[in-house]
């Protein structure tokens, strides 16, 4: 115990038993004492009041239509009930005290980082907090991804170097399970002409090999829950472990998906990495395309690519583009072209896992009733297009993942 207290009388004589008692008793354990102080929230030595959550609350309120309230932060696990923050809430603060939470990025030139006159094309060093990191990452990527397209009458297919929706998805499992530990090492994305490559400090939290596993079959083990279950409340990530899938299925139904970019996943005890491959690169232009007429919202005709064309040797089957396939979903389901250019019209205002309402449809579509905008969400519950989002309110919806994957909706 501090001399201080027992000289001015607070307290009187340590015993041997006080002694024992005193490193739980006196104050918290330190951010490096415990394996697992993400998983039991554990508070650190930083006070409420000298931080704000201004990043989260903006993405909170933009991906959930909810506000985050103080109760919220301490219900979260971010804060605990005596003003501090707990050690997950470090990471989450804006300007983060945790130093080592940062990514590097480089757009380097060629295919390694010494190919080339010129070493790096871009680069970027980001600090703060993981919203930050998160956000300022996927500026970067996509930045440096070029978009390759193929105009079809009034409607164009985009062929990106790499998926926008799994690059997302790495780099948020880059940043919720990473080793926060390492204090000497931070996540990495570097670009090369022909790959991107994603390096997290610290393997599979149970010691596994991810390259040795089956993909589809990962139990979900996470390394940092708290910060785990605050991304999921955002819908920007999955608890059931479906990431790795994800993240190949996303590949695969890329526009040039083939084989040979396949995306590649690594981990050893204390590293791991996720490989993903440019979708363009040594990919000659596209020349044919067979149009075939669809109604798309309002009444245009689109061109949908449907036949299958060489690339480098490959053959690649160029997938329905998204707007098309759920055009085409919805005939089959004999739906009422007004009803249909209504769900499309919903469907075009939203991205993947965005949350929302019978009053956002309203006024998407300029209903002046109410009623009017139920009919299209039960129309759409009835399709099975849509599933409810707890956690964020009631009468909240959003378009199924699996609809997403179905339309090639990156």
């Amino acid at each position: 115990m501090d001399k201080w207290l027992v000289k001015s009388g607070l307290i009187g004589e340590t015993t041997q038993y006080d002694k024992k008692i005193q490193p739980d008793f006196r104050k918290p354990k330190s951010w490096l004492k415990s394996v697992s102080a993400f998983a039991n929230s554990l508070p650190s030595r930083y006070a409420r009041e000298n931080f704000a959550f201004q990043d989260l609350k903006r993405l909170y309120k933009r991906q959930t239509h909810n506000i985050l309230t103080e109760t919220d932060l301490e219900s979260f696990g971010l804060l605990t009930d005596d003003g501090y923050l707990t050690n997950a809430g470090a990471l989450m603060a804006d300007d983060s005290p945790i130093r080592h939470s940062r990514v590097f990025c480089t757009r380097w030139s060629g295919l390694d980082k010494t190919d080339g006159l010129v070493e790096a094309q871009d680069d970027m060093e980001i600090s703060g907090s993981l919203v930050e990191l998160f956000l300022q990452s996927m500026d970067f990527v996509r930045r440096n991804n070029r978009l390759r397209w193929k105009k079809l009458s009034v409607f164009r297919v985009n062929m990106p170097d790499y998926p926008e929706r799994v690059v997302q998805e790495c780099i948020i499992n880059a940043l919720i399970h990473r080793d926060y530990l390492d204090v000497g090492s931070e996540v990495h994305i570097d670009i090369f002409d022909d790959r991107m490559e994603i390096y997290s400090p610290g393997g599979m939290f149970d010691g596994s090999q991810i390259q040795n596993l089956d993909i589809y079959h990962v139990a979900s083990r996470r390394r940092n829950p708290v910060v785990a279950d605050l991304f999921h409340r955002m819908n920007l990530m999955e608890r059931r472990g479906s990431g790795f899938r994800k993240v190949c299925d996303g590949y695969k139904r890329a526009y040039l998906y083939r084989e040979s970019v396949r995306p590649q996943l690594f981990s050893d005890e204390a590293n791991f990495r996720v490989t993903l491959f440019n979708l363009n690169y040594n990919v000659p232009p596209i020349e044919a395309y067979e149009e075939e007429k669809v109604v798309f919202a309002a009444g245009n005709e689109v061109g949908a690519a449907g036949n299958e064309v060489g690339a480098a040797g490959n053959e690649v089957g160029a997938a329905e583009n998204e707007v098309v396939a759920l055009d085409n979903q919805l005939k089959r389901s004999k739906v009422s072209k007004i009803m249909r250019t209504h769900i499309m019209m919903v469907f075009s205002k939203t991205t993947t896992n965005a949350v929302f309402s019978r009053k956002d449809i309203v006024e998407w579509l300029g209903f002046s009733a109410a009623s009017a905008g139920g009919r299209v969400l039960a129309k759409m519950k009835e399709l099975k297009l849509v599933e409810p989002v707890t956690g964020s309110g009631n009468g909240k919806y959003r378009f199924r993942e699996e609809l997403y994957g179905e339309l090639v909706r990156w």
